[in-house]
């Protein structure tokens, strides 16, 4: 379930206005955060080249102790995967009320509106960003 849910929240990325470009020597690497505070759902951090903006390396972190401690489902962990994938991209969290990929509140995101792709107002502060 893990595998597939990371692999759509990738894909549903890469198929948005939201392009990712990486370096011909770069690498993306999905892990687990290995932590035990199950509040946490996951984590990401990044490296670019300033002179074209290509991501020199990006890791996006799965918090397995929150998905294993409370039941989710893979459209609840795509939901993860894509906002992890938005702060490696330099998104910010947005606030509670906001239909957003980058909504600030995993339960608002991921248990409630359930959503799993970039909405348009995450596009929008991409394009603002770049």
């Amino acid at each position: 379930m893990y595998r597939a849910a990371i692999d759509n929240g990738h894909n549903s990325i890469s198929s948005t206005d939201m392009n990712w470009i990486l370096a011909s020597s770069g690498t993306v690497k999905w892990a687990s955060l290995n932590s035990s505070d199950t509040s946490i759902a996951g984590g990401a951090e990044s490296g670019s080249c300033l002179d074209d903006w290509a991501f020199e390396w990006a890791n996006v972190y799965i918090n397995f102790s929150h998905f294993n401690a409370i039941a989710h489902t893979a459209d609840q962990l795509q939901c993860t995967a894509v906002h992890e994938a938005g702060h490696v991209s330099g998104l910010n969290h947005r606030l509670s009320s906001d239909v957003s990929i980058m909504n600030i509140s995993h339960n608002t995101r991921c248990h409630s509106f359930v959503i799993k792709v970039v909405q348009p107002s995450d596009v929008t502060d991409f394009n603002h960003m770049y």
